[in-house]
């Protein structure tokens, strides 16, 4: 049993650690990226129709799409609410408020792991990972749309980050870069 006067001191350290790991879980916000400074403005010159169900559309190949293709490059564009119903993000522009990137371990032939998801491998091959890039966005008339999510699967031996030049073959005439 806890002493009374030790209760407020547990509970106070336990909100710290928390805070602490919700800290480290969440990418920098980059204002700066020199592919995509903040300011720039990003266009939509389609609609992107999201599934009941899911926050975000996928464009592939300079179009909207249904799915996620695993081993292609992808953006999805996503909104901050789970859409109840099949929805579509209208043609607009956005601005860019800043950037960030990660990356999320998978399961593979072998265990991957390390900070950040897989910079080691043990096992008969690879572990994959995919590398996200985000792009916070921000438009006055669809206010929901927050982020572009691109991502791409690759090997933990390979690691790298997708280029602006990678994204902007991604989304083709889907989506266009005004700098």
């Amino acid at each position: 049993m806890v002493k009374p006067e030790f209760r407020y001191f547990y509970v106070a350290l336990a909100g710290i650690c928390l805070l602490i790991l919700a800290a480290c879980a969440t990418p920098p916000l980059n204002r700066n990226d020199p592919g995509f400074p903040a300011g720039t403005v990003m266009s939509l010159n389609q609609p992107v129709n999201i599934s009941a169900g899911q926050v975000g559309g996928y464009i592939r190949g300079g179009g909207s799409t249904e799915t996620r293709q695993q081993y292609e490059t992808t953006c999805r564009l996503e909104t901050r609410t789970v859409q109840k119903a099949t929805a579509t993000i209208e043609p607009d522009q956005f601005e860019v408020l800043g950037t960030s990137h990660d990356r999320d371990g998978l399961s593979g032939s072998g265990y991957s792991g390390g900070f950040g998801g897989g910079f080691y491998s043990i096992g008969d091959g690879p572990g994959l990972v995919y590398v996200n890039f985000y792009i916070y966005l921000q438009s006055a008339r669809q206010p929901d749309v927050f982020r572009l999510k691109c991502s791409q699967l690759q090997d933990d031996y390979r690691l790298g980050t997708l280029s602006p030049q990678q994204i902007e073959y991604v989304l083709g005439s889907a989506m266009t870069i005004q700098r």
